[in-house]
């Protein structure tokens, strides 16, 4: 490393460090602070250490620096360097105070050498009887990362732990910082909780409620490690002395008994007071969470009717956000997207009373919050509704299964055990796609950030929870509850546990007892400090280039009505409806365009049924065509169209008329519209009914937007049946009955695909044609006898069309079957032929599969 010391001709007073061994006197007063400075240019970065109350400066005897450079994928670097002389004044920048003076430090280069590297710097002043430590200060050169993908890791708890005496490995099986585990291994946020005051004080003790004690110095002790390599922090303020989550939000101590202003007030000041701390210390913060898992309930309140107050305790932790970080983004928190009506509503209440925030943050653990599917379409349709980011701010999955007291490592019970009593416990509300094993736990990782950034509209990243929580187990014994009790001293002392017993002066819900670590089986390391392979997840995802969402999503969020909420109806909270007073409309299922759900509306009075549905698809451009189907009542004065409104303008497409009761979808009436949008417009599609006869109805399905850019890079894969004399490339439904087909005959070519069996036959042949965009036919030649049924098909996201049945009515001729349909580039199509039959000898040939853009 080039290192070069600059010693400025204006300043004065220079004093050389001659005194090596000179008695040191007076030396318990001095304090020291370390301060940075950086060039327009980038080149050169100078440290100043400012050393205050040196009563004689022969008491020091010499400076030590410093100097680490970590880079992601990169070998770190260390270095020290000594400082001979000091100043009692920088021009410029530091006047002259009496008994203050400053060593300065500078690197040349810098950009040239050291670009995309995180530098940290610290200095040590060092005096015959002991050393005096600076602040670190880290800085990322010149950080061009194009990476902006948040990979974040919840570490709260680690500084507890480690004064416990745990310790954390590489893979390797060397002692290591976690935090540049973390860091090597693919992660660039660390986040970390905020209690105001997590102690019970008795006199002039003091003792934490556990959970880490996490204060704001645990808080500054973290952020510094996390900067050190390249990781940025994110600030959960919880505004609670305590744990804060749906459950439960207490207000601190000190602010018990203050009215909503004053509560405010406190917010405001605690937040900006925080992070000024922070800042002054050098700790580079990328985000920061205005509350915690803040369901409609923050700071001691709940119920609708306070919903006003949280948005504005939300805006007096965002505007101390702005003032301090500026470039940092706020973020709000919410759990549980299962129940999808609950945060439509929050996002709405956030709108109305205009919270300024950037991210909206949810937990999702798939345990008890629903499919990766609801949670993708729901916070997409948040995100384009209201313009705002979506992340994951709490995930986590288990890496083993646990029973009994093997779910008390430490003595202490766990939150989740096995994977089938998980199931059971919370039937209709997991997901869990993937076994409780190291194995399942990277499976679950890598889908759930290719959901965030590739499924959901603006997902900028996710942070696991706790990952590096592991159990604190000084206890020899076998049995979980002698376990329990010999561990309870160090959750006590340390905080390295749950919960200590006095969080029950805090709160009584928290019993006179200790509490050891619940999520050690979700964590990523095990309980001596090594790492599980699950971790690199993290490392693949960060290398991964995902095709974003953002600007690719296209198609209406639940468009066809088949997402349903918590009582089986259609979800119809993706959506804005306006219907005017004394109209009604409502899920029903005796009538459908296609699936089995549809929008039924209705008007008992004149000029009731009146009514919009309309949703943000922002972030999409090119050429589209948004269409949805009707059936109702003829009513001859009504109006029915589809419209689009771009940036404010809203332009309609043609009046359609429905003609009556029908369960025939060929019946059903199609109101479209095509536009053009640019990825930077507001674009809102909808569709507008308006019959104002006294009990007018109808029924909406089906709402679709299609992209009319056309590509065709995925065509069909040995059609012909020429390729290897076989169905190479064509895949076989496994429940076959009767003779699988092969293709070994001779027809309208050279081989051809057939099937025969003396008894029955059922079975499909199919292929994904995923990743095309326009309207296309898919085709194919049919012949046989004695079969029941043949058709070919295609399913769009789930659903399926069907061409006509086969009639096989001339044994030796063949007849084409086609069906035509129209994708976009996002969806999953897959194409292919149905045989069954219940006749015995039957038999058949199918050939010349083709798949053609119209």
């Amino acid at each position: 490393m080039k290192k070069i010391i600059f010693f400025f001709t204006s300043l004065l007073f220079i004093f050389p460090f001659f005194l090596i061994n000179a008695e040191a006197n007076t030396i318990d007063s001095i304090s020291i602070s370390l301060e940075q400075q950086e060039s327009s240019d980038m080149e050169k970065v100078r440290y100043i250490l400012t050393m205050s109350d040196v009563e004689d400066l022969s008491s020091i005897s010499s400076i030590k620096v410093n100097l680490f450079l970590y880079k992601y994928g990169s070998k770190a670097k260390k270095s020290t360097d000594n400082i001979t002389k000091v100043y009692d004044t920088v021009t410029g920048t530091k006047d002259k105070i009496d008994n203050t003076y400053y060593a300065v430090y500078t690197l040349n280069n810098v950009l040239t050498n050291f670009d995309g590297y995180t530098l940290t710097c610290s200095m040590d002043v060092i005096t015959s009887t002991t050393t005096l430590s600076s602040n670190p200060i880290s800085y990322t050169i010149n950080d061009t990362s194009t990476n902006d993908k948040i990979i974040s890791m919840d570490a709260s708890s680690v500084p507890s732990l480690e004064a416990a005496g745990v310790k954390y490995y590489d893979f390797n099986s060397n002692e290591e910082d976690v935090f540049r585990i973390l860091a090597d291994n693919g992660f660039n946020y660390i986040r970390v909780r905020i209690w105001n005051d997590p102690y019970y004080t008795d006199g002039d003790n003091k003792y934490g409620y556990g959970g880490g004690n996490c204060d704001l110095e645990n808080c500054l002790a973290i952020g510094r490690r996390a900067n050190k390599y390249g990781m940025k922090l994110l600030v959960d303020f919880q505004y609670s002395d305590f744990w804060a989550d749906p459950g439960q939000q207490f207000l601190p101590k000190a602010w018990v008994g203050y009215t909503d202003s004053q509560i405010e007030d406190a917010i405001y000041d605690f937040t900006k007071d925080s992070l000024n701390y922070l800042l002054d210390n050098g700790i580079e913060v990328g985000m920061v969470q205005v509350g915690n898992e803040t369901n409609n309930t923050m700071c001691g309140h709940s119920g609708d009717s306070t919903m006003e107050a949280v948005c504005n305790f939300f805006n007096a932790g965002s505007r101390a956000v702005r003032e301090v970080y500026p470039n940092a983004l706020v973020a709000v928190h919410f759990a549980n997207p299962y129940k999808s009506s609950n945060y439509t509503w929050y996002a709405s209440e956030l709108n109305t009373y205009n919270v300024d925030y950037d991210v909206f943050g949810s937990s999702y653990y798939p345990y008890w919050h629903g499919t990766m599917e609801n949670m993708a379409s729901l916070l997409s349709t948040i995100a384009r509704t209201y313009n705002k980011k979506i992340m994951l701010l709490e995930t986590s999955y288990a890496n083993c299964e646990l029973n009994g007291d093997e779910a008390r490592s430490d003595g202490y019970g766990n939150t989740i055990w096995t994977k089938t009593y998980t199931e059971e416990e919370n039937s209709g509300t997991c997901d869990l796609g993937y076994d409780f094993t190291v194995e399942g736990q990277k499976s679950q990782m890598l889908e759930l950030y290719e959901t965030v950034f590739t499924d959901i509209y603006n997902g900028i990243g996710a942070s696991y929870w706790e990952g590096c929580w592991i159990s604190v187990n000084k206890s020899e014994s076998t049995d979980a509850d002698t376990k329990e009790l010999e561990n309870e001293p160090y959750w006590e002392e340390y905080g390295c546990g749950w919960a200590s017993k006095y969080a029950h002066y805090y709160q009584s819900k928290y019993n006179l007892e200790n509490g050891g670590c619940v999520i050690e089986n979700e964590a990523f390391f095990d309980e001596t400090g090594h790492p599980f392979d699950s971790l690199t997840a993290f490392k693949t995802i960060r290398d991964t280039d995902y095709a974003s969402a953002s600007l690719n999503t296209t198609g209406v969020l639940n468009g066809d009505f088949e997402t349903l909420d918590g009582e089986g109806y259609a979800d119809f909270s993706y959506f804005d409806i306006n219907m005017t007073t004394g109209g009604t409309y409502q899920s029903k299922t005796d009538a459908y365009y296609s699936s089995s759900h549809a929008l039924n509306f209705y008007g008992e009075a004149a000029d009731t049924c009146n009514f919009t549905i309309e949703q943000n698809v922002s972030g999409i451009s090119g050429s589209y065509d948004f269409y949805g189907y009707l059936m109702g009542g003829a009513y001859t004065n009504s109006e029915i169209k589809a419209y689009v409104t771009i940036n404010g303008v809203t332009t309609y497409g043609n009046n359609v008329y429905m003609t009556g009761w029908s369960t025939d979808a060929a019946d059903w009436v199609k109101a479209s519209i095509s536009f053009e949008c640019e990825a930077t417009d507001t674009v809102i599609v909808g569709i507008s009914v308006n019959c104002p006869d006294a009990g007018a109805w109808g029924y909406l399905d089906n709402l679709t937007l299609e992209s009319k850019e056309t590509s065709f890079s995925n065509v069909l894969d040995n059609g012909d049946f020429e390729t290897d004399y076989a169905a190479t490339g064509w895949s076989f439904d496994s429940d076959i009955l009767g003779s699988y087909p092969v293709a070994d005959d001779e027809v309208n070519s050279t081989h051809a695909l057939k099937w025969y069996s003396a008894e029955t036959i059922e079975f499909d042949i199919s292929q994904d044609v995923s990743g095309n965009s326009g309207s296309f036919t898919f085709s194919m030649e049919i012949r046989g006898g004695s079969t029941d049924t043949a058709y070919v098909y295609v399913i769009i996201d789930g659903v399926e069309y069907k061409s006509s049945n086969a009639s096989f009515s001339t044994w030796n001729q063949f007849e084409t079957l086609s069906v035509t349909f129209s994708q976009t580039s996002s969806q999953t199509v897959i194409v292919g032929l149905h045989v069954e039959s219940n006749t015995s000898g039957t038999w058949g040939n199918a050939d010349n599969a083709v798949l053609s853009m119209n």
